[in-house]
């Protein structure tokens, strides 16, 4: 019940991958209204490295649609690429120094995610075709035409932009894929965010939990310089940018100080910071918490792809924290109903107790009546519901002993059949069974594997129809010893096959042969509860129509395990 409920929140969560589109616009929309506090053209930015100054004014002015900055050295371009990020790289081959074949070799072990298109002259063309050899997108050759240029460069910068959206649609897989596991809130935290913190060159980061009822932000988890010292720290809803952001549910970038956003002109800026993006984490409607990330270096900035990078980042944030708390809700109340069930169970034994030596004493002075048969009947009935209900409740706990000891399998088939041919008689039912001659004895608890196989008869036997077979079938397996009852009853639907096994789960009306069979939905839950007890699996095949095959396999030696249904 807990996994189908888990899977449930994976499907709101696929749900809420295509909502991200709107959070997408709204980020967008926020950064637009921003761009008055940013440089133009900051998405696409070039670097170029030449010794020539004419021809690196000559570049920036072909290029005036885009950021461009020069270095005159391999030298001096490797150090702007630590401090900033740059998509596409125009390198001259023929450097002074450091050359270009050798900057190409740096860019390759540090930032192999820029493309780099190699400028050369007409006499070192070979060197170019062996740049492109080493990972280069592209070569020009001096002097070159303005349209060769610029659609060369729009080019590269298509690819660059391809590649990043590829490698955040793999980053957002990543997070989907472990949020719908079950893991620790703030390991599902650090994982979220410093996958954030690498998909935008962030420097640092925190993801802060909001507290609705004392209207407190506290930091998770942290990373940069300052994390341990950060880590704890309680925000106050409309306090600084991250506070502005849980009362505006709005994502914030801010590019240089915040003095020059008005929203933000009477909140002290932190001077280390040059650059900073803080989004809501939303679920339900919803703030839960903000993930802010930090750039430090002087000139790295982060863009309104960024932004938008880290609005679906925070969606699945949120997603982390409402599945972890759905879950540990659920795991909270499935713990209450066991242990309500187990205590109803134990008080409903001793008026049991009453009624059945009540019973036994009207037995012994009026004779057996009508009335003192049915009371005997109805009370075998409850004793055996409760039975079920603390077994239930014991191998949940694992507090329930299991005698692992070896018996034949044809002896205990055979038990079985004699055990339930009343019922079948009742209703003229043949039970067939045939074992393997590979399949002699098993290790496993035997009173244990009987209920097993005796709830499995018993459910074919009431769900088959008049004058009828079931058939129980023994045979060897690479896993150990297979077991297998089937019937020719109605068969059981799809959509109900998924939750046969669970805890209360009875079919709906309609599915059984008559409405007169009752119960309260413990058998399978029982059965598959005693072989993962084994260290076994079971199944069904079923049919509509077409009656049902229950199989079961049990391991040769098993070890046992602790644990009930999972």
């Amino acid at each position: 019940m807990i996994l189908d409920s888990i899977q449930n929140l994976c499907y709101y969560n696929i749900v809420n991958n295509i909502n991200n589109i709107n959070n997408i616009r709204k980020a967008e929309n926020s950064a637009k209204k921003q761009e008055k506090f940013m440089d133009k053209n900051e998405e696409n930015t070039i670097l170029v490295v030449d010794d020539e100054k004419n021809i690196r004014k000559s570049i920036k002015r072909i290029l005036q649609k885009y950021e461009v900055k020069a270095a005159s050295s391999a030298e001096e371009g490797l150090k702007l690429l630590q401090e900033e990020n740059f998509k596409v790289i125009l390198l001259d081959i023929d450097l002074p120094g450091m050359n270009g074949i050798e900057m190409l070799n740096k860019i390759n072990e540090k930032f192999s995610d820029k493309e780099v298109i190699m400028v050369t002259g007409m006499g070192t063309i070979e060197d170019a075709v062996s740049a492109m050899k080493l990972g280069a997108y592209d070569f020009i050759t001096k002097p070159f035409e303005i349209k060769e240029l610029r659609k060369l460069v729009e080019k590269a910068v298509e690819k660059a932009n391809l590649v990043k959206e590829l490698d955040i649609m793999n980053a957002v897989c990543k997070i989907v894929k472990d949020v719908g596991g079950i893991k620790p809130i703030d390991e599902m935290l650090d994982e979220i965010l410093d996958i954030s913190i690498k998909s935008t060159n962030a420097e640092g980061g925190s993801i802060g939990i909001f507290n609705e009822k004392e209207k407190k932000l506290v930091i998770k988890v942290s990373r940069g310089p300052d994390a341990e010292k950060s880590l704890g720290n309680e925000i106050k809803s409309g306090e600084k940018v991250s506070g502005w952001v849980i009362e505006s549910k709005k994502p914030v970038l801010i590019n240089g100080s915040l003095e020059k956003d008005k929203r933000f002109k009477n909140i002290n800026s932190r001077g280390e910071i040059t650059s900073g993006i803080c989004v809501p984490m939303i679920m339900r409607d919803k703030v839960l918490g903000t993930l802010n990330l930090k750039k430090i270096k002087e000139g790295n900035r982060f863009s309104k792809t960024d932004l938008q990078i880290i609005s679906i980042f925070a969606q699945q944030a949120a997603f982390s924290v409402q599945n972890a708390y759905d879950y540990s809700n659920l795991l909270n109340l499935d713990k209450l109903k066991d242990e309500f069930l187990a205590n109803v169970s134990h008080e409903l034994r001793t008026p049991l107790q009453s009624i059945t030596n009540a019973c036994e004493i009207l037995e012994k002075k009026h004779g057996t009546g009508r009335l003192t048969e049915l009371l005997k009947r109805n009370s075998k009935r409850m004793n055996k519901l409760i039975i079920e209900l603390l077994d239930i409740s014991k191998i949940e706990n694992g507090s329930l002993d299991i005698s692992f000891k070896s018996f034949s399998v044809r002896d205990i088939v055979r038990e079985v059949s004699e055990d339930v041919s009343p019922a079948a008689k009742e209703k003229d039912i043949v039970i067939n069974h045939k074992i393997s001659p590979e399949v002699k004895d098993i290790k496993a608890d035997k009173d244990m594997i009987k209920r097993v196989l005796i709830n499995l008869l018993g459910n074919s036997i009431k769900y088959c129809p008049e004058k009828s077979k079931v058939n129980i079938i023994a045979k060897k397996t690479k896993e150990g010893v297979e077991f297998s009852v089937s019937d020719n009853g109605p068969g059981i639907p799809a959509e109900e096959q998924k939750r046969i096994f669970e805890k209360f789960y009875q079919q709906k009306p309609g599915q059984s042969l008559t409405e007169k069979h009752t119960g309260i939905g413990l058998g399978l839950a029982m059965v598959k509860s005693i072989v993962n007890q084994h260290g076994g699996k079971v199944s069904i095949d079923s049919t509509q129509g077409r009656g049902a095959v229950f199989k079961f396999t049990l391991p040769q030696n098993p070890s046992g395990k602790k644990g009930g249904i999972k």
